[in-house]
């Protein structure tokens, strides 16, 4: 297994560094959200200003720097229209997350993936979640790593397991196998309790409270209303 570190300045823009590892499962990115005081031309070429600064939360940023995954893992193709940023739900990401912050003011991306000949006794592995209460989905990803499970993760299996990240998101149109949910309209947006309904799905399946979940806002990341989990895991 890999991991490597690097920053790049346009969150859309030359990912070539990554782009020559297809056996990535999973590149977690830290972005900024920038104050509005620090703007003084549109994130994006073409895209308005308050697209990126006057949502609630500021999103442009973190959905452009997904698509900026999916660009230098090769799941998309270049060139992307600016338009597409939070309107095409039909572009994302298999492979990764974004989350952004105000505390940063440069782009920070993790790859972690396999490669042959590595000297690494840790393996990880992958697989998309169509939705928020997808623990099928979980348990592929854990399988890709040759976790045996069927319902929750035995203690010995368990004990293999070195981390689960999971990234997820409301549909478009709150609702979650046709069922309408508060996710979109709680006073908490959908942030909170996003995260929570996602984490506990995946800790109900490790049987471990310890993961990471990150929901709410996670357009273009994984299809639409789904996202994704990745799995590292002792060999």
């Amino acid at each position: 297994m890999f991991a490597g570190w690097c920053l790049f300045q346009n969150v859309i823009g030359d990912l070539s560094l990554v782009a020559w590892m297809p056996d990535a499962d999973t590149q977690p990115q830290k972005i900024p959200t920038t104050p509005r005081n620090h703007v003084a031309q549109p994130v994006v070429p073409s895209v308005p200003a308050s697209l990126f600064l006057f949502a609630d939360p500021p999103m442009g940023p973190l959905l452009s720097a997904a698509l900026g995954i999916a660009l230098g893992l090769g799941e998309l193709s270049g060139p992307i229209d600016p338009a597409s940023i939070c309107t095409n739900p039909d572009l994302y990401t298999n492979r990764g997350g974004s989350s952004s912050g105000i505390e940063l003011m440069r782009c920070q991306v993790l790859v972690v993936g396999n490669v042959e000949g590595a000297a690494s006794n840790y393996v990880s592995g992958h697989h998309i979640l169509a939705d928020l209460i997808d623990a099928d989905g979980v348990r592929a990803a854990l399988r890709s790593v040759g976790i045996t499970v069927e319902g929750t993760v035995s203690k010995d299996q368990r004990d293999r397991i070195v981390n689960v990240f999971g990234k997820g998101q409301v549909s478009l149109d709150g609702r979650v196998r046709g069922n309408r949910s508060t996710l979109l309209t709680d006073s908490d947006l959908n942030t909170r309790p996003a995260r929570a309904v996602l984490g506990a799905v995946i800790a109900s399946v490790v049987g471990d409270p310890a993961i990471y979940a990150s929901a709410g806002w996670g357009y273009h990341q994984g299809p639409a209303g789904g996202g994704m989990v990745a799995v590292i895991a002792k060999a």
